[in-house]
């Protein structure tokens, strides 16, 4: 059943409007919906509606929902494009990539390359559609496009993925989606006490050589408290823009 319906939405992908839809979005809005009607609140049903229907959701789309304002944001903060690591199925990159973000998407395990990404797997029906053609590769990636913008959509908890890309990266400004030690709440069910995405190194070494510059709120399934975060170095060199000739310049302080 998920599956024909993932394969109408590919489908859906070709003949799609000029004016970005969020697919993800409104999917979002109308399984919410369906959680605020169910007849019960116990713990136990909630639980099995997330098991049922959420989690497959993040599996076949992402596992943060983007918002018009995040990717508007993203665009801004990436006169260069993007470099997306830990990328999954590509969604976000697809979503850049309609609002003409330049994106360069990696993951060590891509869809429609390797046999059973953990993050992206649909039980019997294999591994989730590709969004985006995202590429093997993972910090050296980072590395190789230290001109464009770091994103990092819910990088693994507990796992030092987003430290060494954070490490191998030397560009300037870093897109982080997902939980920060400061913004969770332990009761509702955050699993580790940094959060639930990345790890507390990874949040340490970010607030160490970069600076907060940007939060920006996304939709969340309720018992996560992600957020967007956009991080600019801090001992990096403010943009200039040439007007006219090329030796006069305006620095944008």
């Amino acid at each position: 059943m998920l599956r024909a319906r993932l394969a109408r939405l590919h489908a859906r992908r070709l003949s799609r409007a000029s004016q970005p839809t969020l697919e993800y979005l409104n999917v979002y809005r109308d399984t919410m919906a369906d959680l605020e009607a169910l007849d019960s609140a116990e713990p136990e049903t909630v639980a099995a509606f997330f098991a049922a229907a959420v989690l497959p959701l993040r599996r076949a789309y992402a596992w943060a929902v983007p918002s018009h304002e995040a990717l508007g944001a993203i665009a801004e903060a990436s006169p260069r494009g993007v470099v997306e690591i830990g990328a999954g199925t590509g969604y976000w990159a697809y979503e850049l990539r309609d609002r003409g973000v330049s994106v360069e998407a990696y993951d060590i395990a891509p869809v429609h390359l390797d046999l059973h990404n953990g993050y992206h797997h649909l039980g019997d029906g294999g591994n989730a559609l590709p969004w985006f053609d995202v590429q093997a590769g993972g910090a050296e990636a980072a590395a190789a496009h230290s001109e464009r913008t770091l994103l990092l959509c819910w990088p693994p908890g507990g796992d030092s993925m987003a430290e060494e890309c954070l490490d191998a990266y030397k560009g300037d400004t870093v897109v982080y989606v997902g939980e920060r030690e400061e913004q969770i709440a332990l009761p509702l069910g955050a699993t580790r006490e940094c959060g639930a995405s990345a790890s507390r190194r990874f949040q340490e070494m970010l607030a160490e050589h970069f600076q907060l510059s940007r939060t920006i709120a996304i939709p969340t399934w309720g018992y996560n408290c992600d957020d967007l975060t956009i991080w600019t170095r801090r001992d990096a060199t403010p943009p200039c823009v040439t007007h006219g000739h090329a030796d006069v310049h305006v620095c944008k302080l």
